[in-house]
């Protein structure tokens, strides 16, 4: 085992239950303590990865678990061979190291509070084994995300590209490692909570951003040859880059998407207060998304768009940039319109274009969606496109299946039913598997006011 050289201390205490009450609020009180002390002891793990020969080895996985505690980070191997895995509590460690056509190897080290480690590791080509065997299972599963992205880039955070929610002057590319535990549950998004004294991502618990790698155009279009489907996330309103990334593999994972996952992330603020500024930024970048569309028709065989939100105002504009869209046919195969944050009269005008976008479009609205009652709110009344008016109905056209979600518990706003329900994800899986009418899904047929569409039924 090695050890990383530092002071270790101890010490001993008690408490005492007071007249007024109980020893569980002192006990939950000091394991907070405990953790947050841990927190600022925290110890990063840096290191090189190399052949036995001393080449760099670019794109290993590098995870760290602790030996006692459901704890640990992963980190991936840039193009010197470096790694970070910042955040670790003080402890003891089982480190791999795991690359494609390498033996995988472990080792044993422990961290102590204020000493530093740094990793040198050596791995072997796996000559015909595509791995050692381990000692201990993973408890996280990865999930390659790619990304297209017209924000800014803004430095970087060891493993992580990051970038800001100011507008781009160009659309930038890439590839995203997402972690999922393997005791993911579907339609969950993990995250540390303050109240289960969870204050790290750990990925053994919570979905977790492991690297961020920027690519080329030529790179990123090399990588959607490669596979025959590609599925693309737009996000909506109130989306911070790390959460949307975070979010497209954790949906790819709970759809068992077997294709090319990626994102589309426009710049949104991430802020609540920036509603109207996220809306001027999602109309700018209309025309980027339309130029993402031309390389991603160009560079795949297959591909689904699922669009959420505000969204769907950058995909509404993006169909007025793509001349002859309708002479060209179908750039891809399903469109998913989830609780469209969009003005429903508007996109009436751009409707035929939209549906002239897929082979097949599908709408999902909700009268629970509070989110869109407050954005119809501050517009006048005019009804969203995701909104299940009570006197008007939903929007429904020749064309666009439109499904109410009204009847499933969407969770308090009601907006992000997408990911969080596991009947949307389940009619979702279902819609990009084949050919299935929302009647073969098991959707009730509705009618209001002479307009047909379709109904979850709990």
């Amino acid at each position: 085992m090695a050890e990383a050289g530092g002071a270790e201390a101890c010490g001993r205490g008690g408490v005492s239950e007071s007249s007024r009450g109980g020893l569980l609020p002192m006990l939950v009180a000091a394991s907070a303590a405990l953790l947050l002390a841990g927190a600022l002891q925290a110890v990063s793990l840096v290191g090189r990865v190399t052949d036995p020969a001393g080449a760099a080895l670019e794109g290993v996985l590098v995870s760290a678990a602790h030996a006692e505690l459901s704890f640990g980070g992963v980190a991936l191997s840039d193009a010197e061979g470096a790694f970070e895995i910042p955040d670790l509590a003080p402890g003891p460690y089982v480190v791999a190291f795991e690359k494609q056509g390498r033996l995988t190897s472990e080792l044993e080290i422990t961290l102590t509070p204020g000493a530093s480690i740094s990793l040198e590791q050596q791995m072997r080509p796996a000559l015909g084994f595509s791995r050692a065997p381990t000692r201990r299972p993973r408890n996280f599963v990865t999930v390659d995300v790619r990304y297209a992205t017209d924000r800014s880039p803004q430095g970087r955070e060891g493993d992580r590209q990051l970038y800001s929610a100011h507008r781009g002057s160009k659309l930038r590319y890439g590839v995203a490692q997402v972690t999922i535990p393997r005791d993911h549950r579907l339609g969950e998004f993990e995250q540390p909570k303050w109240w289960k004294l969870e204050f790290r991502p750990d990925p053994a618990k919570h979905v977790t951003l492991a690297s961020v790698v920027p690519q080329s155009p030529q790179q990123f279009a090399e990588a959607l040859a490669e596979g025959s489907v590609a599925l693309v996330f737009v996000h909506g309103f109130n989306v911070a880059f790390e959460d949307a990334v975070m979010r497209t593999g954790q949906l790819s994972y709970d759809l068992r998407f077997n294709g090319v996952p990626i994102l589309y992330s426009w710049p949104s603020n991430g802020r609540v207060q920036d509603y109207v500024a996220d809306q001027d930024n999602a109309a700018r970048s209309s025309s980027r998304f339309a130029e993402f569309l031309e390389l991603l028709a160009s560079s795949t065989e297959t591909a689904h768009v699922i669009v959420h939100s505000m969204g769907n105002q950058v995909l509404t504009g993006a169909v007025a940039h793509l001349e002859g869209l309708a002479d060209a046919g179908p750039y891809v195969q399903e469109v998913a319109l989830v609780a469209p944050d969009v003005d429903a009269g508007v996109f009436g005008d751009f409707a035929e274009k939209v549906l002239a976008l897929g082979s097949r479009t599908t709408l999902y609205v909700s009268a629970n969606d509070r989110a869109l009652i407050a954005s119809k709110t501050l517009r006048g009344g005019y009804p969203r496109l995701g909104d299940f008016d009570s006197q008007r109905g939903p929007f429904v056209m020749d064309g666009l299946d439109t499904i109410d979600v009204s009847q499933l518990d969407s969770g308090f706003l009601g907006h992000s039913y997408y990911g969080d329900n596991r009947s949307v994800i389940s009619d979702l899986f279902h819609l990009l598997s084949g050919d299935k009418t929302p009647a073969d899904r098991g959707l009730q047929s509705v009618s209001f006011q002479d307009r047909r569409f379709w109904r979850f039924v709990p």
